[in-house]
C-alpha cells in the first residue's frame, strides 16, 4: 500500500493532501471543477490544517488544476480501510460522516440557484462510492 502511494507521489511531506482526495474527487466528478468547488476544496483543506507553501498545499494545487490520477482514489481507499480497521464502529461512524459532508459541501457549492440545491449526478455517485469506501 505505501509502494503505492509512494508511486504516486505521496511521501511524509504530502501525506496530508491524501485525505483531501475525497473532496477532489467529488469536484472534479462531472469533468470539469469551477470557482465555487475550487474555494469549496480550499475551505477543506484549511479546516484540514493544509496552508500554503507547504509540500500538502502545492499537491493539492496539482488537484485543483488536472484532476489526480485514477490510482489516487484507489489508494486513498485502502488507506481509509487501514485507517478504519483501528477506530471503533462509532469513529468510524465520525470519520465518514466528516469525510462525505465535506464532500458534499464541495458538490453543493456549484449547484442550484445562488448555489443552493443541486448535485448533479455524477457527483451523486461520487458520493456514493465514498460512501462505500467505508463498508469496504
Amino acid at each position: 500500500m505505501f509502494e503505492r502511494l509512494t508511486g504516486l507521489g505521496i511521501d511524509a511531506d504530502t501525506v496530508a493532501a491524501l485525505a483531501l482526495i475525497p473532496l477532489v474527487e467529488v469536484a472534479w466528478a462531472d469533468g470539469r471543477m469551477d470557482e465555487d468547488e475550487r474555494r469549496a476544496v480550499l475551505k477543506g483543506a484549511d479546516a484540514s490544517g493544509i496552508s500554503a507553501g507547504g509540500s500538502s498545499f502545492r499537491m493539492l494545487e496539482s488537484w485543483l488544476a488536472e484532476p489526480p490520477q485514477p490510482d489516487m482514489l484507489t489508494a486513498w481507499r485502502e488507506f481509509i480501510r487501514l485507517v478504519c480497521r483501528d477506530l471503533s464502529v462509532e469513529a468510524q461512524l465520525r470519520l465518514k460522516a466528516g469525510i462525505v459532508g465535506q464532500a458534499r459541501a464541495v458538490a453543493e457549492a456549484a449547484g442550484g440557484l445562488l448555489g443552493f440545491g443541486s448535485v448533479s449526478r455524477q457527483e451523486e455517485r461520487a458520493l456514493a462510492s465514498l460512501e462505500r469506501a467505508f463498508d469496504d
